[in-house]
């Protein structure tokens, strides 16, 4: 690969990691920029300023500055303080929302894929209150890090993502992005790039799965690389599976794309619309309370506005395509000789022995089965990894805010 290539594959896994967290590379560059100004270098910050260049000498403190200039300077400094401020904290906001969806709503997620692949179960789970008990259970009996298991294969197969991504995009005409101006035909290339992805990613995804929902107390404990193994595995047992019961991989190829395709295109449209709707109540109050167009938008007001519109896209998103991954999880679930824990309870095990054909049938099985309802089994998970998230999301403001409104008071002392 050459050296060029390989500066954007960098740039571009550089700027996915930072989009996770509600911040785009530019505005991590200014952050840069902001917090080398912050810890003393002084250039950043005169090469900013309006005034002409004779009023920014730097005054020493034993020396007081007079007349209207030195005021303007006072108010200058303090503006840019608190423009850095805010920057900052908006660089905080998308850390703790990375963290967030990253490792605190971890545990919901195994939750949920447990009860979803559990065929037999009597409990459907489809509020948060019933499982708090069986978490308790889980909990004492095989140890807190139960909650956190696969958390290994999940960050592997996000790299994955991002470098499937970036190489198809480097190396094909087909974006990585697009935004409101983008053509017709350069959105359906960038689908044609996501459901590429998809598909190299089917195998990893399935285990991925395997590793999350597996009973810690009768499985052996997953290596590091494991995913990567039994990924390339499944790849190489393209029509061939190891079991009779296994389902080969290429018939889990459609279904897997249909899923993660439907979940983009929602979760893309709905965090569009919060985010029209978000602007324009803005628009609305700045009007209401006479603010000028040009008038300064605090970033980490910004910030937050673009972390609802996210978590409001991949919530609607969830919750539409619930039963799908109920389908899909149970599909590629079939055939591994997985055990869970079992959430009836929470102090025992049971193997998933299951002998769906396809996705028509397993769909045909649960709701003669198990009902419609069995299509949502661990709904309750979903709802409390949300409210989680929402909690951890709206706590992080209110202190920001009680922050900025502590440094304004300070400035205008």
């Amino acid at each position: 690969m050459e050296e060029g290539n390989c500066c954007h594959l960098v740039k571009g896994l550089y700027s996915e990691i930072l989009k996770m967290a509600g911040i785009t590379y530019g505005e991590f560059m200014n952050i840069d920029e902001d917090l080398r100004f912050l810890s003393g270098h002084h250039q950043y910050y005169r090469q900013q300023q309006t005034v002409p260049q004779t009023v920014q000498e730097y005054v020493p403190e034993n020396q007081p500055e007079v007349g209207i200039l030195s005021s303007v300077t006072k108010k200058d400094r303090s503006e840019a303080d608190i423009e850095q401020a805010q920057k900052f904290a908006g660089f905080s906001v998308g850390i703790a929302s990375l963290i967030t969806e990253s490792l605190i709503s971890h545990p919901c997620i195994v939750i949920r894929r447990q009860c979803q692949v559990h065929h037999k179960s009597h409990r459907f789970h489809l509020t948060p209150f019933t499982l708090f008990p069986v978490i308790l259970k889980l909990q004492r009996r095989q140890g807190f890090g139960t909650l956190w298991k696969g958390a290994g294969s999940v960050f592997i197969l996000r790299g994955l993502t991002l470098v499937t991504e970036t190489l198809v995009s480097e190396f094909s005409p087909l974006p990585r992005e697009i935004n409101q101006y983008s053509s017709l035909k350069h959105i359906f290339q960038h689908l044609a790039l996501k459901c590429i992805t998809y598909t190299v990613l089917t195998p990893f995804y399935s285990a991925s799965l395997v590793e999350t929902v597996q009973s810690d107390i009768a499985s052996e404990k997953p290596g590091v690389l494991d995913t990567l193994k039994e990924g390339l595995f499944r790849l190489t047992c393209w029509r061939k599976p190891r079991t009779n019961r296994l389902i080969p991989i290429w018939m889990l190829v459609g279904p897997s794309v249909l899923h993660g395709l439907l979940h983009y295109v929602v979760s893309s449209v709905v965090q569009s619309l919060s985010s029209w709707f978000i602007n324009l109540n803005i628009q609305r109050e700045k009007e209401r309370l006479g603010i000028e167009e040009k008038d300064h938008v605090g970033v980490t007001h910004q910030c937050f506005s673009d972390l609802t519109a996210i978590f409001m896209g991949n919530f609607v998103a969830d919750i539409i395509v619930f039963p799908s991954e109920t389908v899909l999880h149970r599909l590629f679930l079939q055939g591994t000789r997985t055990i869970i824990d079992n959430l009836d309870c929470g102090t025992s095990v049971t193997p998933v022995i299951t002998r769906y054909e396809g996705p028509f049938d397993c769909i045909e099985t649960i709701l003669e089965e198990e009902g419609a309802a069995g299509l949502y089994k661990g709904f309750g998970a979903l709802l409390l990894q949300y409210l989680l998230h929402a909690a951890i999301l709206k706590g992080t403001r209110v202190i920001l805010d009680e922050v900025m409104f502590a440094v304004r008071k300070a400035r205008k002392r």
